[in-house]
């Protein structure tokens, strides 16, 4: 029962917050970005592609004189070379990929540890399933506990995590 009680754990999968759950739900190697609030780290990376961005001024020919009609038209040919290269992804400086980085790292952890929450209980559902199937005749002296931890934790937030194993566990667990 210790072990059932440390995988069906209610304050650790209750404290599981929306941000972890859109990280864990996103794919690996792409970072999180929540329902238009940006956290911390999202903001500062935006910042700093930004400001990169505005630092990179255009090269401007004179817009009067002998020289302006070869000035737009060479304009015309670099925004057309350009427009050619957009297919290959342009180069981000390496402080920005830096940050982008410690991002996606900072990330792979909670992924982790959400993955490692699913996990236990899923593991823990599977026992309580495994010893309602062989009709252990122990599991009545224990039944209102493992209700109990099922109802605070496992159909709570962790039915984001297992689905509807936890329903069918709460079902199969119940005195019949």
């Amino acid at each position: 029962m210790r072990q059932l009680r440390a995988d069906i754990d209610s304050s650790t999968i209750n404290a599981l917050t929306e941000t972890e759950f859109g990280i864990w739900e996103t794919p690996e190697g792409m970072t999180y970005i929540d329902g238009g609030l940006m956290n911390h780290s999202s903001y500062v990376i935006l910042i700093v592609f930004l400001i990169v961005l505005s630092s990179q001024k255009l090269e401007e020919g004179p817009k009067k004189g002998k020289n302006a009609d070869i000035a737009r038209w060479e304009a015309e040919l670099r925004k057309s070379l350009a427009s050619k290269k957009s297919a290959t992804p342009a180069a981000l400086p390496k402080q920005v990929q830096a940050l982008i980085q410690a991002q996606l790292d900072k990330e792979s952890i909670v992924r982790q540890r959400v993955a490692t929450i699913r996990q236990n209980l899923r593991r823990g559902l599977s026992y309580v399933q495994s010893l309602a199937a062989a009709n252990v005749p122990e599991l009545r002296m224990h039944i209102s506990f493992i209700v109990s931890l099922l109802l605070e934790g496992a159909m709570g937030q962790g039915s984001r995590l297992v689905g509807s194993q936890a329903f069918e566990a709460y079902l199969v667990g119940l005195p019949g």
